[in-house]
């Protein structure tokens, strides 16, 4: 059953288009005789329209892809999220180790003027889901060296026991001191 009938006939991608209706069934694709397409043909293609709106908070929120939490367009044939794409675009190549952050916490978001380049520890800190901090990691690692069990640990800072190990053992929130070097490039010998 074709899902087309969600957009009453207006492209899936939310750009506003009217899409045609198709000329004939098609198992593969979904389609059926007379409903109308999902997208329209090639829309990114026509100059008429952005692909992103500004909100409010000056926020440039990707139109297409609605169901994906990052979006991401294919370039030379590889996806590419959108906020990297536009950062490249922008300000040029990011530095190897280094990620795109949303400082306006809009994922969908691809204002360079909200987008900051910080290392993958530092976008974990910034996460808003993210429980733990730097800070309360050291702390952890203290208290379950002063004989603290990790489940009362786990408790303290409403984490899963699991999550505690792993701080501890450094496998997540790692001080300075364990992070290693980037890996050399390979040798083509």
């Amino acid at each position: 059953m074709a899902t087309t009938w969600k957009y009453g006939g207006y492209c899936a991608c939310g750009c506003g288009q009217k899409t045609k209706l198709a000329p004939y069934d098609h198992k593969a694709h979904n389609r059926r005789k007379g409903e109308p397409y999902e997208f329209v043909f090639q829309h990114h293609n026509n100059g008429r329209r952005s692909n992103y709106v500004v909100d409010e908070r000056g926020c440039h929120v990707w139109q297409g892809q609605p169901s994906q939490r990052y979006p991401s367009l294919k370039i030379k044939g590889r996806p590419k999220h959108v906020h990297v794409w536009a950062w490249e675009q922008a300000k040029g190549a990011i530095p190897q180790g280094m990620v795109v952050h949303h400082v306006c916490g809009n994922t969908r978001c691809c204002n360079v003027e909200h987008l900051e380049i910080v290392t993958a520890a530092e976008n974990a800190q910034h996460a808003s889901h993210t429980r733990l901090t730097m800070a309360k990691a050291e702390r952890i690692r203290r208290l379950a060296q002063a004989g603290h069990t990790y489940r009362e640990l786990a408790e303290e800072y409403g984490v899963s026991k699991r999550s505690i190990e792993a701080v501890v053992y450094g496998h997540t929130w790692r001080p300075a001191a364990l992070h290693r070097p980037a890996k050399p490039p390979r040798r083509n010998d």
